[in-house]
């Protein structure tokens, strides 16, 4: 396990209580979304389900049944609250088949909104329609399944990750790239394409021939910067207007920006001095990765994985997963814990156990 060193001293140690809620959890339309995986004996996927539950944790309804060979794959929630984007794989279609579905909050009125042969994953549900991947290009559809339509495929490359929609619906940021034969370097390019017509600007390029694994990328809510991490590669912050980057003084993976743009969330890894390193949830100054706090508390298990997932919208809280990784790693984890964490304290709400996705937190 690849570890960071992280300074901070260990003397006091304060466990971590399961606080309030917070105060957004009052309104009676805001929610979370996760999904929970079941395994065969073999660990490989049987089936995937959507849940609902509110930030509290305290009302929690199936959306999707458990069927056998059936992955209902979570996408997220459209712009007003009201319906639901999901990607459904099922085991008995052949392979690098699926479709898209919407549902209501109550996991009613399904519609399938994509056809066509191959694979219609990743979707992002905008003010613009629901952007997805289809095949290795970037495409869209409306919510009723109108206009379904490729938008833009990057040259030689395949989308890597969701799209991103920018804050005033007009544009999309994609995340392509391929690797140059099994020994070859890693191209990976950001590209902020038109919703409307397609045209596509090129933000940003890199090769690398020292990497084996491709890097990841988390946007600024203007979409003007980002952050560079995973790969094997250290935290990078990147400006897109010049295309500069620099490194990133707190080492971490999992980098989530405040709605705000001014702060950071993400899992690191605290050193102790006999090389052991426990996963932790931090957040820090975004310019240079300053100002950095420890907000969860674990001392003492090696096994224990934080993800940032989503900010609250007035940034006090962050959801994130708390994963308990198999000894084993390549076996799935042991369990997957939501928790909403205040900022200012550290205090956590467990939510019902399950993963969760960047998008699944509504908040009117």
């Amino acid at each position: 396990m690849k570890t960071h060193k992280r300074v901070g001293s260990i003397c006091a140690l304060l466990l971590t209580a399961l606080g309030a809620p917070p105060a957004d959890a009052q309104s009676s339309t805001a929610a979370v979304l996760f999904s929970r995986t079941q395994y065969t004996q073999d660990n490989r996927i049987d089936s995937i389900s959507i849940f609902r539950t509110d930030p509290q944790g305290l009302r929690t309804i199936r959306l999707t049944p458990r069927i056998s060979g059936y992955q209902f794959k979570l996408g997220g929630w459209s712009p007003q609250g009201t319906g639901i984007v999901y990607e459904l794989v099922r085991n008995d279609r052949p392979a690098g088949q699926s479709q898209l579905y919407v549902m209501d909050r109550q996991g009613g009125g399904v519609r399938q909104v994509t056809h066509g042969q191959g694979s219609h994953s990743m979707p992002v549900w905008g003010p613009g329609g629901i952007a997805y991947a289809e095949g290795r290009c970037l495409a869209l559809v409306r919510g009723d399944g109108e206009n379904q339509h490729v938008l833009f495929c990057p040259p030689d490359d395949h989308l890597l990750r969701r799209p991103q929609w920018t804050t005033d619906g007009t544009s999309l940021l994609i995340q392509a790239g391929h690797r140059g034969g099994p020994q070859g370097p890693i191209y990976q390019t950001l590209w902020r394409v038109n919703a409307s017509t397609g045209q596509a600007t090129r933000l940003f390029r890199l090769e690398d021939e020292q990497h084996t694994q491709q890097p990841k990328f988390s946007f600024s809510p203007t979409r003007e910067e980002g952050m560079l991490w995973g790969g094997g590669w250290p935290a990078l912050r990147v400006t897109f207007s010049n295309g500069y980057f620099w490194s990133y003084n707190s080492e971490g993976y999992g980098f989530k920006y405040a709605p705000g743009g001014n702060r950071v969330a993400f899992g690191g890894y605290l050193v102790l001095p006999d090389g052991t390193g426990f996963s932790n949830l931090y957040v820090s100054d975004r310019r240079e990765g300053s100002d950095t706090h420890q907000l969860s508390r674990n001392y003492s298990n090696p096994d224990i994985h934080w993800v940032p997932v989503q900010w609250s919208r007035d940034a006090q809280y962050v959801l994130a997963i708390r994963r308990t990784l198999n000894a084993q790693r390549s076996l799935p984890p042991v369990k997957q814990e939501l928790r909403i964490v205040e900022v200012a304290t550290g205090r956590q709400t467990r939510l019902p156990d399950g993963e969760a996705i960047e998008g699944a937190w509504f908040q009117p």
